[in-house]
């Protein structure tokens, strides 16, 4: 089992714990919103599904999503906030180097609309942006977005307005033409 310390919050109806995620070799928080499962054992089945996907990701398709981040870093993030406010920030990061960058860690799931999909979200805390995060949400072999955490879940429709808003000729080169794969 990959969820440890499983716990229920009855005031948020969510089930808590911990689960190592191996690419960034570090304990994460696991954080399950029940609303639209069954039952909790459906809930951490599914939880432990979506964690065995991300920890079954290549090294390739890791190597492939920190390099995303880094493209988001530069491409959102340099010239609106770092030029200013952190010029000492790093430049030409390749990379896992961006991951000295990025600390804490949760793992978000919620319900999704059938059992068979995949999808996750996950939270960070980042040099970057101190104030609001760092987020990443995967759906099945794709990156869905990356960027300030904003609470996007996979299929919500809070989701659909922030990518319909994005400027899509930035957003493109880090998210809509990744396709992660898992090992055999």
């Amino acid at each position: 089992m990959n969820i440890t310390d499983i716990h229920k919050n009855e005031e948020l109806n969510l089930l808590g714990g911990k689960a190592f995620m191996k690419h960034f070799v570090r304990e994460f928080s696991v954080s399950v919103s029940l609303e639209g499962f069954n039952s909790e054992a459906e809930a951490t089945q599914y939880t432990e599904k979506c964690i065995t996907h991300f920890n079954s990701l290549s090294v390739a398709s890791f190597d492939s999503l920190c390099d995303a981040i880094v493209v988001m870093v530069e491409e959102v993030y340099r010239e609106e906030i770092l030029n200013e406010y952190d010029p000492d920030f790093p430049k030409n990061l390749t990379g896992r180097e961006i991951l000295k960058y990025i600390y804490g860690g949760a793992i978000l799931i919620n319900c999704p609309p059938s059992p068979e999909k995949i999808g996750y979200h996950f939270e960070f805390n980042c040099e970057w942006e101190e104030e609001h995060g760092l987020e990443i949400t995967i759906e099945g072999d794709r990156i869905r977005y990356i960027g300030e955490f904003s609470e996007n879940p996979p299929w919500s429709s809070r989701l659909a307005w922030t990518l319909e808003n994005l400027p899509k000729d930035k957003t493109d080169k880090f998210m809509n033409e990744i396709h992660l794969s898992t090992e055999r």
